[in-house]
């Protein structure tokens, strides 16, 4: 990926379903360069602050790894990670990433 806004990106919405879940997904061998936002994990995602619900997601996010990701970023931030207060948080680690 070259010069886009965002590369790998997970988003899930405020007020998912209960029995919703995102798992065993491996992100491998990806090159990106002059990327904005490389890496995403957003279980916040409201576009343009137009959710009328506060309900956090409740989307099931587990067994997500990293592999191999390499690039440059047009931002400080290279990796964004705003999750849900919702029944299922986890915590990250940092075995997600190699």
């Amino acid at each position: 990926m070259t010069g886009t806004t965002n590369g790998i990106r997970i988003k899930t919405w405020a007020n998912s379903p209960d029995s919703s879940e995102a798992t065993n997904m491996t992100f491998e061998n990806i090159v990106m360069n002059n990327v904005t936002n490389p890496i995403i994990i957003d279980q916040a995602y409201c576009p343009f602050m137009s959710c009328a619900s506060k309900a956090p997601s409740r989307v099931k996010l587990s067994d997500i790894y990293f592999k191999n990701i390499r690039g440059t970023s047009l931002s400080a931030v290279a990796v964004t990670l705003k999750c849900s207060r919702g029944p299922h948080a986890r915590t990250f680690t940092s075995k997600m990433f190699t």
